[in-house]
């Protein structure tokens, strides 16, 4: 049996939401690893909820949006960037 668009898009944000409140939990416990990730699966369930209200029957993120996978940044940048963060190392 096929689910109703409105309670599976609407399953998917609730889920969303509570990602949400558990990476504002640990950021305030500084896991920002931790906080990111969370952040990040909150913004994926969020469109996935969108597309699967307006009636999508099965949503992979990469395929639904092919230019933001295609946007990844290197580690070697990312880890330049990273070390030149004032007052913190977040680097080893």
């Amino acid at each position: 049996m096929k689910p109703d668009p409105k309670a599976e898009g609407l399953r998917w944000l609730r889920q969303a939401e509570r990602d949400l409140d558990d990476a504002e939990y640990s950021l305030a416990g500084r896991r920002y690893n931790l906080a990111c990730f969370l952040r990040q699966q909150t913004a994926e369930k969020a469109l996935k909820a969108i597309l699967y209200a307006k009636g999508a029957e099965q949503v992979h993120i990469p395929t639904a949006f092919p230019e933001a996978s295609r946007r990844r940044p290197s580690t070697r940048r990312t880890r330049a960037a990273l070390s030149r963060s004032p007052g913190r190392s977040f680097v080893s």
